[in-house]
């Protein structure tokens, strides 16, 4: 039996929002012993109630999770499969959930990260945009990776309810995905590039990782890289933006990998940020999951 991961999210309104339109949720999935899965989804501003279709699919995720698994571990267009399903079952439920309140389709243009655990893997995927953030186990390192799009339009797992969208989007060829990778701390300097993990790649990103190489994964919404910063004295002027390897440290300082921990986090980020005078303009989320070490007799 392995040990039991721990998982925990919160999310923090941004300063140019009337509300706050991402979503992020964590738990165990049903009937499998020492587990978890985290999961973030962030609505896209220009459509409506995106606040309410963030919670839906990240509710939704939390109900599909266990289909997230494989049927021959060993060949990656097995795990593809895995996550083409499962990203169909979410969105699937979420639009059912959708029109049962009256919401238009366009409330469900939200993306979605997932991580879980599934015995001695780790199993990450990313719809859309957003950051994932790995700690490695033997070196206390972040192995960083910030996704985004060239044109910022953002892959969203509702174009999957519409085939027309779907291949309209994926004829976008100058959209291409971008994944830049940073390390913190970075050997020679914070901010240091290292070649991310080998991802498979579909409409979203998908890592199947040896669980014993992490100790924690976080997934954080692109309001991550929405931070601002004075000028330098204070003196007036414009704001500058944070660089998203100083922004990580603070949001990343987990302590005491209990429940709750991602919600202390962000109430520490926050004093500190204040102290800083730093503004995100972006709703942030952050789900994030604990694996604390394997005994050898676990297999």
């Amino acid at each position: 039996m392995t040990a039991a991961a721990v998982s925990d999210g919160y999310t923090v309104q941004g300063a140019s929002h009337h509300v706050c339109q991402d979503y992020a949720s964590a738990g165990t999935p049903p009937g499998e012993d020492g587990d978890a899965w985290a999961v973030v989804s962030d609505g896209c501003s220009s459509a409506p109630d995106t606040d309410w279709g963030a919670r839906l699919l990240a509710r939704a995720a939390g109900a599909h999770v266990g289909s997230l698994v494989p049927e021959c571990p060993g060949d990656p267009a097995s795990w593809l499969a895995a996550a083409e399903r499962y990203h169909d079952r979410v969105i699937g439920e979420a639009a059912a959930h959708a029109r049962a309140l009256g919401l238009t389709p366009p409330a469900l243009t939200a993306t979605l990260l997932t991580a879980r655990t599934l015995g001695n893997r780790l199993v990450v995927a990313a719809y859309g945009d957003g950051v994932v953030a790995l700690r490695e186990r033997n070196t206390g390192r972040w192995r960083v990776l910030a996704l985004s799009f060239a044109d910022g339009k953002a892959a969203y797992p509702s174009y999957r309810l519409d085939p027309d969208t779907l291949a309209l989007f994926r004829g976008l060829e100058a959209n291409e995905r971008r994944v830049a990778a940073l390390t913190l701390p970075g050997g020679e300097g914070e901010g240091a590039a290292e070649a991310p993990p080998a991802a498979l790649e579909s409409d979203f990103l998908l890592w199947a990782l040896p669980r014993e190489a992490y100790d924690t994964v976080a997934l954080l919404s692109d309001g991550a890289t929405s931070f601002t910063k004075p000028p330098d004295g204070g003196n007036g002027g414009a704001r500058s933006p944070v660089e998203l390897y100083e922004v990580l440290p603070l949001l990343l300082d987990f302590r005491l990998m209990t429940c709750g921990f991602a919600r202390r986090s962000l109430h520490s980020w926050q004093k500190a940020s204040r102290k800083r005078g730093w503004e995100h303009y972006d709703d942030l989320s952050l789900a994030a999951l604990y694996l604390p070490p394997v005994a050898e007799n676990m297999g």
